[in-house]
């Protein structure tokens, strides 16, 4: 056995933590963002500040890199995926803001950990599967408010 290895199984169990809790607090965010009615930019600010805050009280100072380069763009991803679901949910089904809501926070917690199990194939296959997928969901938001809004102009 390599003397390294109990090293890269921390290592390899941090990436894994820290990207299941930006999934998390991702879901949880997009789905405030939401109920809330709030606007999405400020609500994907608040919902990274309290990541940082959060992941920075939980971390070592060795572990401040997996903060940066793993657990951000699942955050992005099952935020964004909450918003959109959401949206739908209640603009075409009709739910009501509480239930889209319940329902889009279950279906972003289903993408973000589906997302975190990307790490067995590859480290980085995660990062690219949520940047395609995060760049997807923020088109169909764009155009789903441009929608919107053409229906409220005419």
């Amino acid at each position: 056995m390599s003397p390294f290895a109990g090293y890269f199984y921390y290592f390899q169990t941090a990436i894994a933590g820290t990207m299941a809790f930006g999934a998390f607090t991702g879901a949880f965010g997009g789905a405030i963002v939401w109920m809330a009615r709030a606007r999405l930019l400020p609500g994907a600010v608040v919902t990274f500040v309290v990541y940082a805050i959060v992941q920075a009280f939980l971390s070592t100072p060795r572990d401040r890199f997996t903060f940066v380069a793993f657990g951000v763009l699942p955050m992005v991803l099952t935020f964004l995926t909450a918003l959109v679901v959401a949206r739908q949910l209640e603009v075409r089904i009709g739910l009501r803001r509480i239930w889209a809501a319940l329902a889009a926070l279950g279906i972003a917690l289903c993408v973000g950990f589906a997302d975190v199990l990307l790490v067995r194939v590859r480290m980085w296959a995660p990062h690219a599967v949520a940047l395609v997928a995060g760049i997807g969901l923020a088109l169909v938001l764009m155009r789903s408010r441009g929608q919107a809004r053409s229906r409220e102009h005419a």
